[in-house]
């Protein structure tokens, strides 16, 4: 393989994590020379379609669902002569391995995965996705070049479920937000005031356990009677989460806010962000919260916080699902002398050229070799 052209193939650019880190990517990745083609299901949700690089060729297959994409992925894949296919999403790869069937010359397909698929499995709610899907991945993904795990633990977790999978498995670290990582280092300098509050950032469903922060910030609230907790997303779960503000006393001290585009003033100004989920692929929030200087404070859950917060300055790990010691960890962080200097280096590991260096090794790697069939 000469070229350099790669397609990246996800459901929709809507406001994600996913989302973000695939289009963070595909920018990158043509930032460097790449002819890189960014393929959806169809023209609905592209929020970030306005942040892609320029060069980034957008393009989409006309379907509303994932199980509608067989024949017009196979289509579009000879159509354009793919090289390389990288898809961001479990319900696509059975798609594309499937679609690889009916290619005489089929792509390199590379599935990156995106949760701990053990944790997916046992709390899914989606029978399609339960019984379905999940199940199928693991069948689909020994059908692919390479798995690309988002860190360490996810990898770990990923052939806990299947150990044939560890000799075609790897890990690399999602990017930090380049927009947002230069925002930090511009604020370095401007000594940004905080403002009273501590930061959760996620859909209001149960996969966040936002119940759980809710009731240790109401632990804390008793030490900091002026502290308040503001919660930036939109979900099913927002009444219950609001019933539960009010049971515990706490509903003048919490501001639901809805969805926001650009979360990067309430990052800035908090005391500290909180994360208190089940599960994770790998928390985005964590890594723009430290990009703009400001701690954190999580649940070692999978996958991810153990090998963000690395350090003290970066903030406080906890014990999962222990809301006495969140609470303490809060209580704990918030005593602290936070230097935004310290707190920013921490996501070093996580920049994008860190990252999409390690997205060329394998893009360009023979082990991967396309092969007339």
């Amino acid at each position: 393989m000469e070229n350099k052209s790669v397609t990246l193939l996800i459901s929709s650019l809507g406001g994600g994590g996913a989302e973000r880190v695939c289009a963070t990517i595909a920018s990158a990745l043509a930032q460097r020379g790449w002819d890189v083609t960014l393929l959806t299901l169809n023209a609905k949700k592209m929020t970030l379609a306005s942040d892609l690089d320029e060069r980034v060729k957008l393009k989409n297959l006309g379907v509303d669902k994932a199980r509608s994409a067989i024949f017009p992925l196979v289509r579009y894949l000879k159509q354009f002569d793919v090289e390389r296919l990288v898809v961001f999403s479990y319900e696509l790869t059975p798609i594309a391995a499937i679609a690889r069937y009916f290619m005489r010359r089929p792509p390199v397909l590379i599935a990156r995965n995106i949760n701990s698929i053990t944790r997916k499995l046992a709390t899914e709610k989606s029978l399609w996705l339960k019984s379905v899907v999940l199940p199928l991945v693991g069948f689909f993904y020994a059908r692919v070049d390479l798995i690309i795990n988002q860190c360490e633990a996810m990898r770990a977790d990923l052939l806990a479920y299947k150990p044939s999978l560890e000799s075609n498995s790897a890990f690399i670290y999602n990017p930090v937000n380049e927009g947002i990582r230069k925002q930090g280092e511009a604020m370095l300098s401007n000594n940004v005031p905080r403002e009273n509050y501590i930061l959760c950032v996620g859909r209001l469903v149960e996969q966040k356990s936002l119940h759980h922060a809710i009731s240790a910030f109401a632990q804390v609230v008793k030490n900091h009677p002026s502290l308040r907790l503001k919660i930036i997303g939109t979900g099913p779960l927002e009444s219950a989460l609001k019933d539960l503000a009010g049971q515990l006393n706490v509903i003048d001290n919490v501001d639901f806010e809805g969805f926001k585009s650009n979360v990067s003033d309430y990052y800035t100004k908090a005391q500290l962000t909180l994360l208190s989920s089940a599960y994770e692929g790998f928390p985005n929030v964590l890594l723009e919260s430290l990009a703009l200087g400001t701690p954190v404070v999580s649940f070692d859950c999978q996958s991810g916080p153990k090998e963000i917060i690395s350090s003290s300055d970066a903030g406080e790990l906890v014990k999962q699902d222990d809301v006495e010691e969140l609470a303490a960890a809060i209580q704990k962080q918030l005593g602290k002398k936070v230097s935004r200097d310290r707190v920013y280096a921490t996501v070093s590991p996580f920049t994008i050229s860190n990252v999409v260096h390690q997205w060329e090794s394998v893009l360009n790697s023979n082990l991967y070799g396309r092969t007339d069939a």
